[in-house]
This record gives structure tokens, C-alpha cells and sequence, in this order.
């Protein structure tokens, strides 16, 4: 997921307006301090239509984000009928893989498909 400076700038902001006036000013890398004024010149240089699509933007990119780490990947096997070498590859990579040849026998062997196997990525 890709953010804009602007994007990045309501997000942070968000964030620092959470910690308040009191943890900016005894932050001792002064790092949020340079960030305030920053967010400052982003802000100051931007229309309200543009922060008000911004954070529009924002919100959509982290709940799509979100949903699509939930998805299982589908992946399709196939399996070499010379050798019985194994490849896998997502349900997407797998409708262009029409015709493989295996790289793993000398004869370079038909490469069937095995079907669709789910498998869920934890974070």
C-alpha cells in the first residue's frame, strides 16, 4: 500500500494529536517536534477538498489493506508425469501455465495440474 505525503501526513498527525501538546515538548530527539512542523507545511500547502479526499483515500487503502490480508491464497500444483517434481503457483499464475514443461527431468516432461490448494497467511 502506497500513501501520498499528504495521506501520510493525516495519518501521522492523527497520531501525534493523540499524544498531545505535553509529549511533543519533552520528546528529547525533538523528532516529533521536526515532524509537527512537516505536517505543518503539507497541511498549510494543501486545499481542504484535497485533505478532505485524502483522508477519504486513507481510510479506503488501510480497510482494503486490511480485507485483503484476510483472503486464504489459493494455489494451484503440478506435477512433472516423467519425474513427479512438484511446482506450486497462485490460482492467478496458474491460468498462464497452460503447456509446461518440467525443468527438473532431462526429458522436460508434461507438467499436470493437481488442483487448487487453500492456504492461509497468518501476519
Amino acid at each position: 500500500m502506497q500513501l501520498t505525503k499528504l495521506e501520510m501526513a493525516i495519518v501521522l498527525g492523527a497520531f501525534v494529536q493523540g499524544l498531545g501538546e505535553e509529549a511533543i515538548n519533552n520528546n528529547e530527539s525533538k523528532l516529533l517536534k521536526q515532524l509537527e512542523d512537516k505536517l505543518d507545511e503539507i497541511v498549510n500547502n494543501s486545499t481542504p477538498n484535497q485533505m478532505k479526499e485524502a483522508g477519504e483515500s486513507v481510510v479506503n487503502k488501510f480497510i482494503l489493506g486490511l480485507l485483503e490480508e484476510k483472503k486464504p491464497k489459493r494455489f494451484v500444483q503440478f506435477r512433472c508425469i516423467s519425474c513427479g517434481h512438484k511446482e506450486r503457483y497462485t490460482e492467478r499464475q496458474a491460468r498462464t501455465k497452460d503447456g509446461l514443461q518440467c525443468k527438473h527431468c532431462k526429458h522436460g516432461g508434461a507438467m499436470i495440474n493437481e488442483g487448487i490448494q487453500n492456504q492461509t497467511t497468518e501476519a
